[in-house]
């Protein structure tokens, strides 16, 4: 996978987010419901940059070594954004 791929898988996830996902969380009057559906949503959302992550992993040859490294900082800052989403949706519904 070129660069040039994962930035449109990328820009792909955001659409779908901002197009489908964001309006139906915020449109979900019942919290459950909501939590119900953002958590489907990351965990998409975490297994996409997940298989982009590998791809990068393996296109810049990073070591065998490092790859936990990397994959538990990129997601531990994707849970982190995740978590900061959810916050403002929840305070967007109130």
């Amino acid at each position: 996978m070129t660069i040039g791929q994962m930035i449109q898988a990328d820009i792909t996830i955001h659409a779908f987010f901002l197009t489908f996902a964001y309006p139906l969380i915020i449109e979900a009057k019942r919290r459950d419901l909501m939590a119900i559906l953002f958590i489907v949503v990351a965990v998409f959302i975490l297994f996409y940059i997940n298989k982009l992550t590998n791809a990068l992993c393996v296109q810049k040859e990073i070591p065998e070594e490092r790859q936990p490294k990397v994959f538990r900082t990129i997601n531990v800052l994707i849970t982190i954004l995740l978590i900061s989403s959810y916050v403002d949706i929840l305070l967007k519904s109130l």
